[in-house]
């Protein structure tokens, strides 16, 4: 580490603590940056990107009701499918990287539901799709893609829980708002849903809410993610991120940043940010290590600094952002059709 960082981590809570508050733009000047490894620029809006397994191969969600599937290294065209009915509202690969999963509404106005897309990738067929008949509005899959969540047909303030494989839910209620953002564990145990003020995080073995939290004079989350292990539960906001502990509702740490999401080992937690760091123009992404946002023992906040930062080369506007599943790289897409990917260097433990 630079002795300006060295400094700046020593000067900073000072001023902080004099002041309320610290200049960001001279803490993260001298923060390590990383330019993408290598860009595409597809000429069409670009959203949902999904890595395989493997990281041979990603998916991103295209025009209409298409989906691409393209070379990972290259950027090259491997194939597509069309939807038959709806917009994809999710996109995964299938844990062993031979199936493409999408989900997105079907139905009829009167009798909405979710309809679940299986894609074969060697043969290029679609496979028969699962119909899910009391839901509206898919919002989020789990990691292993057996589990979604999604609204509930004419009460969008009700949250369901799907084992896609057995076709069996569970109601999430209570609400007063309609559910707009969700995020399940990677074995299914856990989801937490967001509406309305309320945000609740729920045991899906048994359907008990194991905790709340309400935002009746503050700003809601625009992010949701659990870690790998379940144990942490990353709330994003536009200027911070919270960890809690998912059973408790403790709160265990904490990082001035904007949204954010676990990478799939655990290890650190991708912020996607412009404010405050970049130039108008600009976009990137801050890498924090999760151990260094954890808070001491004492349970006071400290200053945390990026361990990197992912630099774009040029405005992209708004994006989407994955993370490959063996965690080595970061890939956002645009409505612009520029889709950067970042290989994440190794850090110490």
């Amino acid at each position: 580490m630079s002795q300006s960082v060295i400094l700046a981590n020593l000067l900073a809570p000072l001023l902080a603590s004099a002041t309320g508050q610290y200049d960001p733009d001279t803490l993260f000047r001298d923060v390590p940056r990383s330019v993408e490894r290598r860009v595409l620029r597809v000429g069409t809006p670009v959203s949902i990107p999904v890595v395989s397994p493997d990281a041979s191969l990603f998916a991103h969600k295209a025009v209409g009701r298409s989906i691409v599937l393209r070379d990972f290294l290259t950027g090259e065209v491997k194939g597509g499918v069309e939807l038959t009915t709806f917009f994809p509202n999710l996109v995964a690969f299938a844990p062993d990287g031979k199936k493409l999963v999408a989900a997105s509404g079907a139905g009829t106005t009167q009798k909405p539901s979710v309809e679940v897309f299986f894609w074969d990738i060697a043969t290029g067929q679609l496979e028969p799709s699962v119909i899910l008949q009391s839901g509206q509005n898919p919002l989020a899959i789990s990691r292993n893609t057996k589990f979604l969540v999604s609204t509930k047909a004419k009460d969008a303030g009700v949250a369901i829980a799907w084992d896609i494989g057995q076709r069996k839910c569970m109601d999430l209620p209570g609400h007063t708002g309609p559910v707009t953002r969700v995020a399940i564990s990677d074995d299914g145990k856990w989801a937490v849903t967001q509406g309305g003020p309320g945000l609740f995080v729920w045991d899906l073995a048994t359907g008990n809410k194991k905790w709340e939290k309400y935002f009746d004079d503050s700003p809601l989350p625009n992010r949701l993610d659990f870690s790998p292990d379940g144990r942490l539960l990353l709330l994003g906001f536009s200027s911070t991120v919270q960890l809690y502990d998912t059973k408790s509702g403790k709160v265990l740490g904490g990082v001035r940043t904007q949204g954010g999401r676990f990478s799939p080992d655990g290890r650190w937690i991708a912020s996607p940010c412009s404010k405050d760091v970049w130039n108008n123009n600009k976009n990137g992404i801050r890498i924090y290590l999760v151990d260094e946002v954890l808070f001491p023992q004492e349970g006071k906040p400290k200053l945390v600094l990026p361990k990197v930062i992912l630099e774009a080369t040029g405005p992209d506007g708004y994006f989407s952002m994955t993370i490959s599943p063996d965690s080595r790289y970061v890939v956002t897409a645009c409505s612009r059709g520029v889709i950067r990917v970042w290989e994440v260097p190794k850090f110490d433990k």
